[in-house]
């Protein structure tokens, strides 16, 4: 099976869950060959960079997230088997197969949200796709956001080696009266990944975040795919 074949069939096959907002878990996103081909072909950690130096800088929660942007101008500094993964996977990704496939998977949660706005759904080929690889860490964590309006959906791959620390997923969250209440964490194991529509409004907000990181735990691994559009 192809990385985009086993893209879409995680998408595909995953159910779409509505509580507490739309939203699917992919126990497997990549064929194990492939996961396994990911792990010894990452960017060299020196071509990281800052996703905000100014938060890092003010220590903020979120400041210790460095970033390598899956975009051609920076895979192009890449090299041998590493460049041609990396050049395999963005190539996947910003397919118009692959933007379909999110797009049809998370519909009634898009609906909801435009609907609720009173204005027309952006549709999956106007959408602008952010795409980075993410290093967490120590001291990173996310407490409950809801994300900017101006996302339409968020998709996040884990990329650990082992399943070791399982509790620095990611959790979806209830608000109710500013106290949060956790009511499912994706569990941070071996190419597992969910994806959600961001809703900032009405009855199913997208509140989510992360615990923590500490000095003895791992660094935080992953891809992530954001749509953009309105």
């Amino acid at each position: 099976m192809s990385p985009i074949q086993s893209m879409l069939s995680a998408i595909t096959n995953s159910p779409l869950l509505p509580h507490p907002f739309y939203h699917i878990h992919m126990p497997e996103f990549f064929t194990p060959e492939f996961y396994a081909n990911i792990l010894n072909n990452m960017p060299p950690i020196e071509l990281y960079r800052p996703l905000s130096p100014k938060r890092m800088a003010s220590g903020a929660p979120d400041g210790n997230r460095m970033i390598f942007p899956l975009e051609p101008a920076s895979i192009a500094t890449l090299k041998g088997p590493t460049l041609d993964l990396w050049d395999s996977i963005y190539t996947s990704i910003a397919s118009e197969a692959f933007r379909i496939s999110v797009f049809e998977k998370l519909m009634p949660g898009l609906a909801k949200r435009f609907k609720l706005a009173g204005i027309e759904i952006p549709t999956a080929q106007k959408a602008t796709l952010i795409a980075r690889l993410c290093w967490d860490r120590d001291s990173y964590h996310l407490p409950p956001h809801r994300d900017k309006i101006s996302k339409l959906t968020t998709i996040q791959i884990y990329l650990p080696r082992d399943s070791q620390q399982e509790d620095i997923g990611t959790s979806l969250f209830i608000e109710r009266g500013g106290q949060f209440t956790e009511v499912k964490k994706f569990p941070f194991k071996p190419n597992s990944g969910y994806a959600f529509v961001v809703q900032r409004d009405g009855d199913t907000p997208s509140w989510h975040g992360c615990n923590k990181l500490y000095a003895l735990q791992s660094d935080r691994h992953s891809l992530l795919f954001e749509f953009y559009g309105g």
